[in-house]
């Protein structure tokens, strides 16, 4: 009996009805955080949109969410000069929320206008394919948006890494875990490409019993960082102490974050793509605090916008 019951999406019901009765607002104080998180990321400041360069046709649009611009601005562009380089230079981009955290929150009109705000910026450049690094907007925008999604993780096998930093990781003392991310446990595309990355990058790899399909939430889902931090730290601690070798990658800035509070050294996977050689004598703390994240998502805007024409 227990094993029929959808638990996510009676919860997800749940939720919605809480949401409802309560004017539209969470009750749950914690989560005026997001509701502060959410203004800023529709905001003017840091949103942007542009087009491919040089009057091409704008048939891909690349939206790296809010985690990853948050984290390193330098890959951002960095990305979006590979996909250049590979697509034909027909790349335009998007920073904004997909609005995955009022739709998390049960906040379903709220999620629908910001959702279709969104919308209507893909439409305006005339998108036909939205390239993801984000796998809460992979899910988002498989469900609602009008357009082809993929992850830029199914991608890169595709079209391809640097040349340069192709065989970079041989010889690298460090061994590392790979932590698969909860929204797209079920996509063994993403799953398989991001192993095809590590061994194109020539770093080894010991695979995590809770790996692919069986992953383990970060810590960091459904919205309990700022409403139960407690809970939320147990679920990192648990996730991050599965680690073997000491070294977790990962392929959302969320989930890297996590990982790091749980006490591994952890990397986001554009560290590697886009780095130097990564040996065990470069571990370090990469966690920043909300002032600093949001200064390096407004950089990211500036890397995107430098890049349009």
């Amino acid at each position: 009996m227990s094993k029929s019951l959808d638990l996510k999406s009676n919860f997800s019901n749940l939720r919605s009805k809480y949401i409802k009765d309560n004017d539209g607002k969470s009750p749950m104080k914690g989560h005026k955080a997001i509701e502060a998180h959410q203004y800023l990321g529709y905001s003017k400041l840091f949103n942007t949109t542009n087009t491919a360069p040089n009057g091409k046709k704008t048939k891909y649009v690349f939206f790296p969410g809010c985690s990853l611009p948050s984290y390193n601005s330098v890959a951002v562009g960095n990305i979006m000069d590979h996909l250049q380089n590979k697509l034909g230079r027909e790349v335009g981009s998007l920073l904004k929320c997909c609005g995955k955290p009022p739709k998390a929150l049960g906040q379903d009109e709220l999620f629908k206008e910001r959702f279709q705000t969104v919308q209507e910026e893909l439409d305006k450049v005339g998108a036909e394919t939205i390239i993801v690094a984000c796998q809460s907007c992979y899910g988002i925008f498989g469900t609602y948006g009008k357009q082809n999604v993929i992850s830029l993780w199914e991608l890169l096998p595709e079209i391809g890494l640097p040349e340069s930093q192709l065989g970079i990781g041989k010889g690298s003392d460090v061994k590392f875990n790979i932590h698969d991310s909860c929204p797209t446990r079920n996509v063994t595309k993403i799953h398989d490409g991001i192993r095809w990355i590590m061994e194109k990058l020539g770093y080894e790899v010991e695979e995590l019993e809770n790996s692919r399909e069986k992953t383990r939430c970060c810590g960091f889902g459904g919205m309990i960082v700022p409403a139960v931090p407690e809970v939320a730290k147990k679920v990192m601690n648990r996730r991050a102490k599965e680690t073997t070798t000491g070294h977790m990658v990962t392929y959302c800035a969320a989930c890297r974050e996590s990982m790091e509070n749980g006490g591994a050294d952890a990397l986001h996977i554009v560290d590697l793509i886009f780095g130097d050689k990564y040996k065990k004598s470069k571990a370090k703390k990469r966690n920043m605090g909300p002032v600093k994240q949001w200064l390096t998502r407004y950089k990211s805007k500036l890397e995107l916008n430098k890049r349009e024409s």
